[in-house]
């Protein structure tokens, strides 16, 4: 099986590893945060709470100096986050597979603060891909793929461009910006 990001995003990636593991983690968090909504549907669907699991990880990711400072807090992070992962057998409905691939990006993006591995940065974007490619399939079955796929990671690239040197509040500001005005669903596949 050929993963998503290399079918349609392998010049982005390559343009990521020219960029700090900091200035990637902005883009990686105002990247997959975009997924939030997704989680808060699931935990409207099953009484559940777990997207405060998943906005807390991206309000202390995006506070780079403190997650970066202290190793504790990304294995909590990382221990706490996998550990909500909801079990596809257990919430079969589509808000289930869309918020348990929201909740693996989280981990992987947690992952690649930790160690700074390429592999656990794509694994998070993989992730996020898998999820528009999910919720699309899920509306309609013939949607074009090539189509959407090639949005977000036309995002994604915006993201990796969008990051300057130092990273600023106001560079954050500007990824959040970009971030927030490109969401996921069928209608921004129109």
């Amino acid at each position: 099986m050929q993963l998503i990001i290399n079918r349609y995003g392998q010049h982005i990636i390559n343009e990521a590893t020219r960029l700090t593991q900091r200035e990637n983690v902005a883009v990686l968090i105002n990247f997959i945060k975009r997924l939030a909504p997704f989680v808060e549907q699931f935990d409207v669907r099953y009484g559940e709470s777990r997207s405060w699991y998943f906005l807390n990880m991206v309000e202390l990711s995006l506070d780079g100096d403190a997650c970066f400072q202290d190793e504790q807090v990304l294995n909590d992070m990382l221990a706490t986050l996998d550990s909500v992962i909801p079990d596809s057998e257990e919430f079969g409905a589509i808000e289930g597979d869309l918020a348990q691939n929201a909740l693996i990006s989280a981990s992987y993006a947690i992952q690649y603060m930790q160690y700074g591995r390429l592999a656990d940065f794509c694994a998070s974007v993989e992730k996020v891909l898998e999820t528009v490619d999910v919720l699309h399939y899920s509306e309609n079955p013939d949607y074009d793929q090539r189509e959407v796929m090639t949005r977000e990671i036309g995002l994604l690239g915006l993201l990796v461009r969008g990051v300057s040197a130092p990273l600023t509040n106001t560079v954050l500001e500007n990824l959040d910006e970009i971030a927030r005005n490109q969401p996921i669903g069928a209608d921004s596949a129109e």
